[in-house]
């Protein structure tokens, strides 16, 4: 396979947004159209027209770590960078057409560009002229860089996203950890529940037996009560007979 000369291929790119050398140029594009989840972005970037960054080209022929040390450079020397997202959300009320449009012109509303050169899509309604090309990142140097831009950050909030998942994941095992210790406990309860309820049928047979002795304890004595009564009763007729007959002998 032939090794590319960098130079001359971004001097390539270079050279076709040189036609546009006149006005202050934008290139524009987009990245996160293809996931089933995640958002749009889009990035809207104007380079300085020297010097030029040798490894710039489509986002999609660059290494991941590649595209790093890149991005870093575009973001240094660029002279403006406008990103512009889209929710699923959003991609989900308008479609994914229209959720990159709008994505589009949210990374450049602030843009001071007369020219944006576009990647495929069209019809923005930007404030100056729009020129959109089919494979645009592969054609025009600054599109090239606005690709990076966008697929860096579309990255970054991919691993946000990760890193947020794994979050929600983390509490949620802790939440079923915290679900299936109630669950032990309940069984544990439950377990002992027949040991306890055997307990307090002890109890209560023991309290019940304690009242029955009782009542006993009650009428026993109440028995004994009314044979005290009596035995009071005789003795005062003895008494009272003892007294009598004493009186009779008196006389």
């Amino acid at each position: 396979m032939a090794k590319i000369d960098r130079a001359a291929k971004v001097q390539l790119l270079a050279d076709f947004d040189a036609q546009y050398a006149a006005f202050v140029t934008a290139g524009m594009d987009e990245a996160g159209r293809g996931p089933l989840v995640g958002n749009v972005v889009a990035a809207c970037v104007v380079m300085p027209k020297e010097p030029l960054i040798l490894w710039v080209d489509d986002s999609k022929k660059l290494s991941e770590k590649r595209r790093e040390s890149v991005y870093a450079e575009i973001m240094e020397r660029a002279l403006y960078v406008g990103i512009g997202q889209a929710t699923p959300e959003e991609i989900d009320r308008m479609n994914i057409l229209e959720a990159t449009k709008k994505a589009m012109r949210e990374a450049a509303s602030q843009v001071p560009a007369e020219v944006f050169l576009i990647d495929a899509v069209k019809n923005l309604g930007l404030n100056g002229r729009e020129i959109p090309m089919v494979k645009g990142d592969a054609t025009s140097y600054a599109i090239a860089a606005s690709s990076i831009v966008a697929n860096k950050r579309e990255l970054d909030n991919g691993w946000s996203e990760y890193y947020s998942g794994e979050a929600e994941l983390d509490a949620g095992r802790k939440e079923l950890l915290d679900a299936k210790k109630q669950l032990d406990d309940a069984k544990a309860q439950l377990n002992d529940a027949p040991a306890q309820l055997a307990d307090a049928k002890k109890e209560l047979s023991d309290a019940r037996k304690k009242l029955d002795d009782g009542w006993k304890d009650y009428y026993d004595g109440e028995e004994q009560y009314a044979d005290g009564v009596k035995e009071l009763s005789d003795a005062y007729t003895e008494l009272t007979d003892g007294e009598r007959d004493y009186r009779k002998g008196l006389r």
